[in-house]
C-alpha cells in the first residue's frame, strides 16, 4: 500500500516541478533510509519531497509598466518611482532572436535572454552589449546574472543506465521507479560566463535545485543541503549547518531539522553567507504542516496569508508587524520588499504601505528568467516594457 501511495504521489509531482528538484529529493530520501530508522526517514523524507515540489512551482510573472524615462532618484510616491524605474527595450536582440527572459542585473542594467546567448542592456544608455552567443539552440531554464558573472541551468536528455536487479524493499522500489521517470524528463547542466563576456564554462555537475549568485560564489541546494560552488573553479563545497537546508529565500534557508519535520518546534531560517539564524514565528510555522505549501509565499523577512474571511495580508516572518493587502497575491515578496498583486496588475510596497497599478494596453507578460522576481516585465510588439525592482528598493 505504501509503495502505491508514494509512487502516485511523486508522478503526480512530477507534473508540477522540474524534475532536478524532484531527484535531488528522491537521493536525500535514499541518503536518509540508509542512515535513519525506516519509520522517522519516511516522514522526514515525504516532507523532503513535498517541500521541494512546492519550492520548484512556476510563479506567474505578470506586471507591466507604463512609457517612461531611465531610472532616476528615488521619489516618496511609489507610482512616480516606478515610473522612472521603467525602461523599453527591443522585442528582439540585433541578430533577430526574440528575447525570451529578463534578468535584473543591478539597478541600471538588464540582462536579455535569448535561446542562443545572453545580452546586456544599459538603462543608463540605452545601449545593448552582446555577452555571449551559444553555438546551438538550448532550454535555458533558469538564469542569474551579478556584477562579475551569469549562471544559467539548461536540461539534458539523459536515459536509464542498465540495472542489474530489481530492489526487493517495496519503497526502494518505488523511488526507483519515480527516479528513472523523472530522469527521462532531462536533468540539468549548469554554466557560467563572465558578464564582461567570454567563453561559456561547464559548472561540475550535481543533481540541482534552487540556486543563486553570491559574489563569485554560486550557491545552490541539491537536496542534500547547500553548497558553495566558486566560479573561479573548484568542486561544491557543503555550508557547514545547512545540512537540512530547503529553499526560501537565498541566501536564507529553511532548516528541515528533526524536530520541525515533527512538529516539536518552530521552523528555523539559517543565511547561509553569514551564519545568522532565525526562527518563524509560531503561527507561521508551529507545526510540520509549515513545511509544506504555505511557505511557498514566503520571502526571508515577510509571509502572505488569507485570514478566515479570504482577506489577504502579509506578516514579517517573525511576527512583529502585520500589514493588511489590497489584492490577492500568488507568489512570495519580490526583493523581499514588494508583494506583486492580482495576477501582476499591482505593486505594493511592504515597507512604505503604498502601491501603483501597470497594465499596458495590448501586452502580455514576458516570464521571469530566473526562481526569485527581480523585475516586472510586458511585451507589447516589438518592444518590451521593464520595471527593475532593483531600481526601486
Amino acid at each position: 500500500m505504501f509503495e502505491d501511495e508514494l509512487t502516485k504521489t511523486l508522478n503526480a509531482a512530477a507534473k508540477c516541478g522540474p524534475p532536478e528538484d524532484l531527484l535531488a529529493g528522491i537521493d536525500a530520501l535514499r541518503r536518509r533510509r540508509r542512515r535513519r530508522r525506516a519509520g522517522a526517514a519516511l516522514a522526514a523524507c515525504a516532507v523532503a519531497v513535498v517541500v521541494g515540489v512546492v519550492t520548484a512551482v512556476v510563479r506567474p510573472a505578470s506586471l507591466t509598466s507604463l512609457p517612461a524615462a531611465t531610472p532616476g532618484p528615488t521619489a516618496s510616491n511609489l507610482a512616480e518611482r516606478v515610473t522612472r524605474a521603467t525602461v523599453k527595450v527591443p522585442a528582439r536582440s540585433l541578430d533577430g532572436h526574440t528575447y525570451e527572459g529578463i534578468e535584473a542585473i543591478d539597478a541600471h542594467r538588464l540582462l536579455l535572454v535569448t535561446e542562443r546567448g545572453f545580452d546586456r542592456y544599459d538603462a543608463s544608455t540605452g545601449e545593448i552589449t552582446p555577452v555571449v552567443r551559444l553555438p546551438a539552440p538550448v532550454d535555458i531554464r533558469d538564469v542569474r546574472a551579478n556584477e562579475r558573472h551569469v549562471v544559467w541551468k539548461v536540461n539534458v536528455q539523459q536515459g536509464d543506465a542498465e540495472r542489474k536487479s530489481r530492489p526487493a524493499d517495496p519503497v526502494d522500489r518505488a523511488l526507483e521507479q519515480a527516479d528513472s521517470a523523472l530522469r527521462k524528463l532531462g536533468l540539468p547542466e549548469y554554466w557560467t560566463v563572465p558578464l564582461p563576456g567570454g567563453t561559456p564554462r561547464k559548472l561540475p555537475p550535481t543533481l540541482g535545485g534552487p540556486f543563486d549568485l553570491i559574489g563569485d560564489d554560486l550557491i545552490m541546494l541539491d537536496g542534500a543541503g547547500a553548497r558553495r560552488t566558486a566560479l573561479t573553479g573548484g568542486p561544491p563545497q557543503p555550508i557547514p549547518g545547512a545540512e537540512n537546508a530547503l529553499a526560501l529565500d537565498l541566501p536564507w534557508v529553511m532548516l528541515a531539522t528533526e524536530p520541525a519535520v515533527l512538529g516539536q518546534e518552530p521552523a528555523e531560517l539559517l543565511n547561509v553567507v553569514t551564519g545568522e539564524k532565525r526562527r518563524l514565528a509560531a503561527d507561521l510555522c508551529a507545526s510540520s504542516a509549515c513545511l509544506h505549501a504555505p511557505l511557498h509565499l514566503c520571502s526571508s523577512d515577510w509571509c502572505i496569508r488569507e485570514d478566515r474571511a479570504g482577506k489577504p495580508f502579509a506578516r514579517r516572518t517573525d511576527g512583529s508587524r502585520t500589514v493588511p493587502l489590497p489584492g490577492a497575491s500568488t507568489e512570495p515578496p519580490a526583493l523581499n520588499r514588494f508583494a506583486v498583486l492580482d495576477d501582476g496588475r499591482r505593486l505594493f510596497d511592504l515597507t512604505t504601505g503604498a502601491s501603483a497599478g501597470f497594465e499596458p494596453p495590448g501586452s502580455h507578460e514576458v516570464p521571469p528568467s530566473g526562481t526569485g522576481r527581480r523585475l516586472l516585465a510586458r511585451s507589447a510588439g516589438d518592444v518590451i516594457w521593464v520595471v527593475n525592482l532593483k531600481a526601486l528598493s
